[in-house]
């Protein structure tokens, strides 16, 4: 089939991968000029490690990734603990893989690697889609530009304002859930290891546990606020903190 995907970030890349080792023409129509990425840390349980095992990418992962041996859900306050959830060989031998954890922009590159060997030609860069078009027999993308492609399927993997998203389903805009959240990364060496995998929970916040990436970073989510803060940004990259909403 002659497939096209409608964003090249980890989604559409891991979705191009397994189509072009099936045989298919693939091309990924991404919005951006410059290959890259942006963020903070991702967690990968069982499911999705099976699908980059069978994409090559295990001694990539072995290599770049951390394997967490639990979390630790702990109150806000005195530190009790509350809960925990065993992972590591515990997670890998009841669900056939491991548990991971990774940088966004380690695990994208990887995956670029994966697409450009099986087709240097599969990631198309500076392609912002406005509008998805279809009739019996085939789709087709239209661009910013004016430039238009047709496929047998279009497949969408563009985020959470997805342009294939407000033609398959509807055109409603994502609902701001009143949660707000900070990222930072501090070096490993500054971190104390009894702290590496602890959550911690208190009133109107949960502060998730962190991710360490390459063995050289440590990356945790803090909660800001939840509802009477007013953002409702939808991005990686904010500058100005007092901006408003």
């Amino acid at each position: 089939m002659d497939i096209a995907l409608v964003g090249g970030g980890i989604g559409g890349l891991t979705a191009a991968a397994c189509l072009l080792r099936d045989g298919h023409r693939v091309r990924i129509y991404e919005q951006a000029r410059h290959v890259g990425e942006i963020g903070a840390a991702v967690q990968m349980s069982a499911n999705a490690v099976k699908v980059l095992y069978h994409l090559g990418l295990k001694d990539r992962l072995e290599a770049q990734a951390v394997k967490p041996t639990a979390f630790e859900f702990r109150r806000f306050d005195s530190g009790e603990l509350l809960h925990e959830i065993k992972l590591g060989e515990d997670h890998a031998q009841r669900h056939g893989h491991p548990y991971y954890q990774i940088h966004r922009v380690d695990l994208h590159a990887a995956l670029l690697e994966v697409v450009e060997q099986l087709d240097p030609q599969a990631l198309q860069l500076g392609y912002r889609a406005i509008e998805v078009l279809e009739d019996e027999h085939s789709a087709s993308i239209v661009f910013e530009d004016g430039r238009q492609v047709r496929a047998n399927l279009v497949v969408g993997s563009d985020g959470i304002k997805s342009v294939v998203r407000k033609h398959v389903v509807d055109a409603d805009p994502p609902v701001f859930t009143g949660q707000v959240a900070w990222r930072l990364a501090i070096p490993i060496e500054r971190i104390a290891p009894a702290i590496l995998w602890v959550a911690s929970s208190g009133p109107g916040k949960k502060n998730p546990g962190p991710r360490a990436s390459h063995g050289k970073s440590w990356t945790k989510t803090m909660p800001a606020g939840t509802r009477s803060c007013g953002r409702r940004l939808t991005t990686w990259t904010v500058t100005n903190a007092s901006a408003g909403p």
